[in-house]
C-alpha cells in the first residue's frame, strides 16, 4: 500500500503476467496520494509532544486532536514535524555556545525555570530564579550554570535519540487493532492470565518500537515444538550416527547447530558399554516392570484369575520409583516459587577459582580456550538450582562444589578435543576443535599452493601425499577435503583435481 505499491509491482509482478497491466494502473493510482493512508499510532503524537518539551516548545494545535480523539498521525505530518524540530535543535546548540550565565542557558533551551529545575537534582523553581537574579555567591551561580549547560546538552542528545527512533517508525506500516477477544480461564487447573500476541504468518510484530517474535520453534524427528523465550529445557536424542564415537568431535555427532547446543548448561553422552553387573540389574528391573503390568492386566481382565491384589501390589512396589513422580513435581514447583537463594562468599570463591583455573590452561600461545564466560553463567545457574533443591535461601560452598564436579564430568565427556586430550570450548561452541580448525586451514593452504603448480588444479593424490609429509593422517586429510568440497570452499574443476574458492 502507499508508496510501496510501485516497488511491489516492479520487483514482484512479472511483466508476462496477465495481471501486470492492472497492477501498474493500481500503482499509479496509489502514487497520486502515496502516503495519504500511511499513519502512525496515537503514540507518535505523544512522542512529538515529548520531543517538543525537550526543546522548550509547546504542542501545536495540529497535534492536539490526535491526542484527544486517539486517532493516528499521517507519516508526512510526522516527518515534516521532525524536520522542523531538528532545525530548532540546531538553533539551541548554536545559542548554547554563547550562553555564559544561567539565564542565557535557560533562554537558549527555551525552558521555564520549573523545567530547568526538574532537570537539576536538588534545585527548585525558586532557587533557579533566585540565582538568575544575582542571588547566591558567584561560585554557586557558576556551578548552576555548568549544570544547566550539561542538562541542555543531555536533552539534545535525548532528543536526537528519540527523534531517530520515531523517524524509523515512519518506514513501517501499521494496522489498527479492530477486535480484542477475551477468553476466560476454565477448569480446575486454571492459572494466572497469560497474554499472547500472534501475528501470522511470521509471528513477528512491533511493540514499543521493538521488533519482537513470540515463539525461539524447533522441528525434530517429526515433532514440532514451540518453546517459550525463557524456560528450562531438558532434551534427549540419539547421536547423529546411532552411537557416540569417543574419537570424533561431539559437534559432528549431534545434528543441531552449535549456537543451539552451546545454550545447554550440561550435555551428557550416554554410551552403551557392556557390563555384566549393570546389564543384569537392568534386565531384572525391566523384566519385573513388565511382570507387574502382566499381573495387573491378568487380574483386571480374567474372570477366573487367581492373582490377588496383594501380589500385584507387592510386585509393583518393587519397581516403583523411590520418589513418587507427582510428589517430585510438586516439590520442584514449590522450590521454584518459594526459594530465591543468594550466594555466600565461600560459594563465590569456589566458582571463581574453578573458572579462573580452567581459563589458565588456555594461556599458552597455541593452546585452545578451555571454557568461555557462558560456562561461568551455567555454574551460577546450577548452583542456584542445587540450593533450591535443598529449599535453601543461600548457596553454600557445598552447592558450588557439587555443580563443579558435575560440570567437570560433563566437560570430560563433551569439552575435550579427542585428538589432543585438551579442554577446548570450541568443540561445543563452534562445532570444531582448534586442532580441526587448524587442520582445515592447513589443507586449504596446501591445496592453494599445489594448484599454483598445475594448470588443471591441484591433483588430489599430490595434496594427500604432501599432507602426510606434513604429519597429517591421510584419512583425516581426506575427511577435511570432502567437508571443504561439500561446503563449497573447494571444488573439482575436473576429476580428482582441486581448486580453492
Amino acid at each position: 500500500m502507499g508508496d510501496s505499491t510501485e516497488r511491489f509491482v516492479e520487483q514482484v509482478v512479472d511483466t508476462a503476467d496477465d495481471r501486470h497491466g492492472e497492477a501498474v494502473v493500481f500503482a499509479e493510482r496509489s502514487n497520486e496520494t502515496p502516503r495519504h493512508h500511511d499513519v502512525l499510532p496515537t503514540s507518535a503524537a505523544r512522542e512529538i509532544r515529548n520531543l517538543r518539551r525537550l526543546l522548550g516548545l509547546r504542542l501545536t494545535g495540529e497535534f492536539r486532536p490526535h491526542l484527544d480523539e486517539g486517532y493516528g498521525v499521517q507519516v508526512e505530518t510526522v516527518e515534516a514535524e521532525l524536520d522542523a524540530l531538528r532545525g530548532r535543535a540546531d538553533e539551541i546548540e548554536a545559542a548554547l555556545r554563547d550562553a555564559d550565565d544561567l539565564a542565557a542557558v535557560r533562554d537558549a533551551a527555551g525552558w521555564s525555570c520549573r523545567q530547568l529545575a526538574e532537570r537539576l537534582d536538588g534545585e527548585t523553581t525558586s532557587s533557579v530564579s533566585y540565582a538568575e537574579n544575582g542571588g547566591y555567591d558567584a561560585e554557586r551561580r557558576a556551578n548552576l550554570t555548568d549544570r544547566a549547560h550539561e542538562a541542555v546538552v543531555d536533552a539534545l542528545k535525548e532528543f536526537e535519540r528519540r527523534a531517530d527512533a520515531l523517524e524509523a517508525r515512519c518506514d513501517l506500516r501499521f494496522y489498527r487493532v479492530r477486535e480484542v477477544e477475551m477468553i476466560p480461564n476454565a477448569g480446575d487447573d486454571a492459572c494466572e492470565w497469560v497474554y499472547d500476541v500472534t501475528v501470522e504468518p511470521t509471528n513477528t510484530f512491533v511493540s514499543q518500537g521493538v521488533v519482537l517474535h513470540n515463539s525461539i520453534s524447533i522441528s525434530k524427528a517429526g515433532i514440532n515444538a514451540t518453546l517459550k523465550a525463557r524456560c528450562s529445557l531438558l532434551g534427549a536424542a540419539n547421536p547423529k550416527y546411532g552411537r557416540f564415537d569417543q574419537y570424533e568431535p561431539i559437534g559432528e555427532q549431534i545434528d543441531l547447530e552449535p549456537a543451539l547446543i552451546s545454550r545447554f548448561d550440561l550435555i551428557f553422552t550416554v554410551t552403551d558399554e557392556p557390563d555384566e553387573e549393570d546389564d543384569a540389574n537392568l534386565a531384572e528391573h525391566i523384566i519385573n516392570t513388565n511382570y507387574a503390568g502382566e499381573l495387573h492386566t491378568h487380574r483386571e481382565n480374567t474372570a477366573t484369575s487367581n492373582v490377588t491384589q496383594e501380589e500385584v501390589d507387592n510386585v509393583t512396589e518393587e519397581v516403583e520409583p523411590t520418589i513418587d513422580a507427582e510428589l517430585l513435581r510438586k516439590y520442584v514447583a514449590y522450590a521454584k516459587r518459594n526459594c530465591f537463594p543468594t550466594m555466600t562468599e565461600e560459594a563465590k570463591a569456589e566458582i571463581r577459582d574453578f573458572y579462573v583455573d580452567m581459563r589458565a590452561e588456555g594461556q599458552g600461545e597455541d593452546a585452545p580456550v578451555p571454557v568461555t564466560a557462558r560456562k561461568l553463567e551455567a555454574l551460577v545457574r546450577l548452583a542456584e538450582a542445587s540450593a533450591r533443591m535443598r529449599l535453601s535461601d543461600t548457596i553454600e560452598a557445598d552447592d558450588a562444589e557439587r555443580v563443579i564436579d558435575i560440570v567437570r564430568s560433563c566437560l570430560q565427556d563433551i569439552g575435550v578435543d579427542p585428538e589432543t586430550g585438551e579442554f577446548d570450548a570450541d568443540v561445543v561452541e563452534t562445532g570444531q576443535s582448534k586442532s580441526q580448525r587448524d587442520r582445515i586451514k592447513n589443507i586449504k593452504t596446501l591445496i592453494s599452493d599445489v594448484e599454483a603448480e598445475y594448470d588443471e588444479g591441484a591433483p588430489r593424490e599430490e595434496v594427500l601425499e604432501r599432507a602426510e609429509e606434513a604429519g597429517m593422517e591421510r584419512s583425516k586429510a581426506e575427511h577435511e577435503i570432502e567437508k571443504l568440497r561439500q561446503k563449497g570452499d573447494v571444488y573439482e574443476p575436473q576429476t580428482d583435481h582441486l581448486r580453492t574458492v
